[in-house]
């Protein structure tokens, strides 16, 4: 990974933990975070089909989450944009971060996928 001599990783540092792809990060912690979250689920990416893969249970899991408030939220690039293929060429790390203070790592990705967001083109609605 690119930054391994430059971040500092541990319990009191925002990134808890890298791995050099998606597919490294361990089954387990897919389930605890989705299991474990009760404020949000940001996932942002080309697709996220992985989940239905790594996380049991997760298909009654996610609209019971949302239903009881939880902020839920999947932006998913188009297949033919630009933007989606640069970030497949520079994004080739997965991170659990979490946030430590006001202004750190995890606020700055946070307002990067909500500008994404509010940038999509066509959301789909919660029902």
């Amino acid at each position: 990974m690119i930054w391994s001599g430059l971040v500092k990783r541990g319990f009191d540092r925002e990134i808890r933990a890298a791995w050099p792809t998606r597919s490294a990060v361990p089954q387990e912690l897919w389930n605890d975070l989705i299991h474990r979250a009760t404020a949000r689920i940001w996932c942002a990416g080309y697709t996220s089909y992985f989940l239905w893969t790594e996380v049991p249970g997760i298909t009654p899991t996610l609209p019971n989450k949302a239903a009881s408030g939880l902020d839920l939220r999947f932006l998913l690039g188009h297949k033919d944009s630009p933007v989606t293929r640069d970030r497949e060429r520079i994004e080739d790390a997965a991170l659990h971060i979490r946030r430590r203070s006001p202004g750190g790592l995890f606020d700055q990705y946070a307002n990067h996928v909500e500008h994404l967001w509010e940038a999509a083109d066509s959301p789909v609605p919660a029902s």
